[in-house]
């Protein structure tokens, strides 16, 4: 009896993450905050809030809390550059998280570096669930281009799947289509898809599964 038993729990337990990996979603309390900080076009802002949802494996609700300002000590006035991390310590202090379900990149539209990098489009602590990305090497017109709003919100919405991805400690991905595979110039952002390989998409389902599902997911694996 005590064997049928632990079949019958091994069997359900199976179901469980089976049906799990091969859901398109699930239905958890998470938060992706967009957090406007400086000069930035809140309309941009309110597209990426309507365009995330559908390209996550998950279900979020993702909202816009009210504008924050660049902190005056980010700006390196040599470079003409803001410094990337010295943004993400202040507002870590100004938006407060529950990293469990929450996560959030503040939105800019200036020139960022971070130490020992020219440039760089965003960064991420994963530990505190929290990106920062810039609209500024995105756009159209900084390449000597004509402004192109639809190519702009391609681009900031790929660069926020990245940066999200990245808060939620998924890191570089090895597929070259994937939205987590690391671009190394100003080309490479336009060749990847907007969208999570499915190795990727499974790593965020799996981090939110409750423990009975998680416990089961080693026997598929």
């Amino acid at each position: 009896m005590k064997n049928k038993t632990t079949i019958v729990a091994i069997i359900f337990l199976i179901a469980c993450a089976a049906f799990a990996l091969n859901a398109e979603a699930k239905v958890v309390n998470e938060r992706i905050y967009i957090v406007p900080a400086g000069d930035v076009d809140m309309k941009l802002a309110e597209s990426l809030k309507e365009a995330l949802p559908g390209y996550m494996p998950t279900v979020v609700r993702i909202e816009i809390v009210p504008r924050e300002a660049l902190p005056e000590t980010a700006y390196d006035a040599s470079r003409k550059q803001y410094n990337a991390d010295s943004i993400l310590k202040y507002m870590q202090k100004k938006v407060p998280l529950d990293i469990r379900v929450e996560v959030a990149f503040v939105l800019v539209d200036v020139d960022l570096y971070s130490p020992g990098s020219d440039f760089v489009y965003g960064i991420s602590n994963a530990p505190k669930a929290m990106s920062v990305m810039s609209l500024y090497r995105i756009r159209n017109e900084f390449y000597g281009n004509e402004p192109d709003n639809k190519l702009l919100l391609k681009r900031a919405t790929r660069q926020a799947l990245y940066e999200i991805g990245n808060a939620w400690g998924l890191g570089q991905c090895p597929d070259p289509k994937c939205v987590m595979n690391h671009s190394v110039n100003s080309l490479d952002p336009d060749k990847k898809k907007i969208a999570f390989c499915h190795e990727c998409k499974n790593k965020l389902r799996e981090r939110s599964f409750n423990p009975l599902i998680q416990a089961a997911l080693p026997v598929l694996k």
